[in-house]
């Protein structure tokens, strides 16, 4: 019986449901899936703030945040109310009922607000409908239209988050993937999908795989080069499209468009763009200026800079940056000649060949030793601005304070620069305790920019700015003293060597060191001057007026003779033979006669 009553129970709930016209046992499938937790969904950016692209199952994204790691991340650092977008390039080929967003962790990070935009165009400047929920990290997240409101074919979605990070390091939200559900009924229109195709060097054929997807009877499939003319194309097997080309001859890869079109219902189409990608002639040199974009690269230079995780290699065109945090150091010096072979690739702002990269020994080199390129403040918030456009590291001078925290070295009070500051990347010599909080020249080659304020730097050279030197003091104080006095002098730079002169000559490296008090027991005028890392101070000078205690008394028993022979004349009429006492001082009393006939 009790079986039986289960069954009857189960049964009822299947037919109500039917009647219902739902299904009580499953969703139905999703129109359209983004899944971001694998490697396939990588974008073309890795910077917080900067904006990357990718094609997946026939829909592009673009993400604003580090789409280079899996689940896309958004978010970044010291950041607030800031908008992370992920919107859809493409336009979905069904009305859509639901989206259901799924994201992961979100810590140390605050979602303000989350919100769904589905527009009728790309740039999403005619909104159809815009739909809010409440963020929950770790969860699915369902969005459906507003009342009255239809996501027709044909629309566009983007999710904003609007965020605020706190903290100095970057944390954000993982965005993990999208389901989009077509109403019930709704028949899915046909799509063409195929993978970019690369090829090495010296191959002269290839194909191009592709499948349809809801296939309409008496369909068909075209294809055309539309960049690219290199490559030829061959005959439609039905699921892929044959081509032939010439083995490249050039050290930079190359790449031609191929336009897949399907037609179905005789004028209706779906096209799909692939990129056929030849790589670069490994036995070629490139100048390093050719390089203008990623791709596979020979290059043939001399190692101009050292960093914990790389070096910069100038071949009188242009530098570039090999990074590799593995690199042996000690393999390689500045002014070895190199030749490098392999990806070059964009990040933060820079092109440079990544570790993957060959490094072997060359015989020549063309590089040419030349002078800085002096940046200004603008410059350098001209650069911070944003990651984009990528350029190759160039050779700069620019200067500021320097300020040490720890393994940060950063060059702040940049004239003329609003957020610009310079960062010293990953030195080798990591003692600037002399140069710490002064004004100083760095000499380097710019590596990127990071949080959109610092402008990386690996350094050839940093010194402080001529006159960084503290000016020297003397004690006890300059003046006049009764007695002889020992004089110090002493600089306010740490490690400045102190040179002085008592004959009245300018001072100099080659004057003599002072290593002591010195002994003033006659009026004296010294000048000090000191030196640290080749720069000088100004010039310290001061006299000191030693007078003795007889001295004093001898020029003061003048000066009373001269008041007394004044005084004389006007009282030797009224006076006669009478004394007249004066007191000299506390001990010593100097009489004095007149008469009439004594001048």
């Amino acid at each position: 019986m009790k079986h039986l009553l289960r069954f009857k129970t189960f049964l009822l709930m299947a037919v109500l449901s039917i009647l219902a016209g739902t299904s009580a046992w499953a969703e139905s499938d999703p129109f359209y899936t983004l899944d971001t937790t694998t490697d396939a969904a990588k974008t073309t950016s890795n910077s917080y703030a900067g904006t990357g692209t990718v094609t997946l199952n026939g829909i592009e994204w673009t993400v604003n945040g580090n789409g280079q790691m899996y689940p896309w991340r958004l978010g970044g650092k010291s950041i607030s109310n800031t908008d992370r977008t992920v919107n859809t390039n493409t336009a979905m080929g069904s009305a859509i009922n639901k989206v259901v967003l799924t994201v992961g962790t979100a810590s140390s990070i605050t979602v303000n607000s989350l919100k769904l935009t589905v527009a009728s165009d790309a740039n999403f400047s005619n909104v159809l409908d815009e739909v809010t929920a409440t963020f929950a990290a770790s969860s699915d997240i369902t969005f459906e239209p507003s009342t009255g409101t239809e996501w027709t074919t044909g629309a566009y979605y983007k999710f904003t988050f609007n965020v605020t990070v706190s903290g100095s390091s970057n944390k954000f939200v993982q965005f993990s993937g999208v389901k989009f559900y077509a109403p019930e009924g709704t028949s899915s229109n046909p799509s063409i999908s195929a993978d970019n195709v690369n090829i090495t060097y010296d191959a002269t054929a290839g194909s191009i795989a592709y499948t349809i997807d809801n296939e309409v009877s008496g369909g068909s499939v075209s294809a055309e080069v539309t960049s690219g003319d290199w490559l030829t194309l061959g005959s439609d097997t039905n699921s892929s499209i044959s081509f032939t080309c010439s083995p490249n001859t050039a050290a930079a890869e190359r790449t031609a468009t191929v336009k897949l079109t399907y037609t179905y219902n005789s004028t209706e189409t779906v096209t799909k763009n692939v990129t056929v990608t030849q790589d670069g002639n490994p036995n070629v040199v490139n100048n390093i200026s050719d390089i203008t974009a990623a791709g596979t690269y020979t290059v043939r230079g001399t190692i101009v800079a050292k960093s914990q995780r790389g070096f910069i290699v100038g071949d009188g065109t242009g530098y570039i940056y090999y990074y590799n945090t593995g690199y042996d150091q000690s393999a390689y010096n500045i002014g070895d000649k190199v030749k490098l072979s392999g990806s070059v690739v964009a990040y933060g702002g820079v092109f440079e060949f990544n570790n993957s990269t060959t490094v072997t020994a060359a015989t020549e080199s063309n590089y040419v030793a030349e002078n800085p390129t002096v940046l200004s403040g603008a410059d350098m918030d001209s650069r911070v601005a944003s990651s984009t456009p990528t350029q190759l590291s160039n050779y700069v001078q620019y200067q500021g304070t320097l300020t040490v925290s720890g393994t940060y070295y950063n060059i702040t009070s940049i004239d003329g620069a609003t957020t610009a500051k310079g960062s010293i990347s990953y030195p080798i010599n990591t003692d600037f305790t002399s140069l710490a909080n002064q004004i100083v020249t760095v000499k380097g080659y710019y590596v990127g920019v990071s949080s959109s304020q610092y402008y990386n730097t690996l350094i050839g050279s940093i010194e402080a700015v001529s006159g960084t030197v503290a000016t020297p003091t003397f004690s006890p104080a300059v003046g006049a003293y009764t007695e002889p006095q020992n004089v110090t002098i002493s600089c306010a730079t740490d490690g400045a060597d102190i040179y002085y002169t008592t004959d009245g000559t300018e001072p100099d490296a080659n004057s003599t060191p002072f290593t002591g008090a010195i002994n003033v027991a006659t009026t004296t005028t010294i000048k000090a001057i000191a030196y640290k890392g080749g720069e000088s101070s100004a010039v310290a000078k001061g006299t000191y007026h030693i007078t003795s205690v007889d001295q004093n008394i001898r020029s003061s028993k003048s000066m009373y003779m001269v008041l007394f022979r004044q005084l004389r004349h006007r009282l030797r009429r009224i006076t006669a033979n009478s004394p007249i006492t004066f007191l000299m001082t506390e001990q010593q009393q100097t009489s004095f006669r007149f008469t009439k006939d004594r001048d």
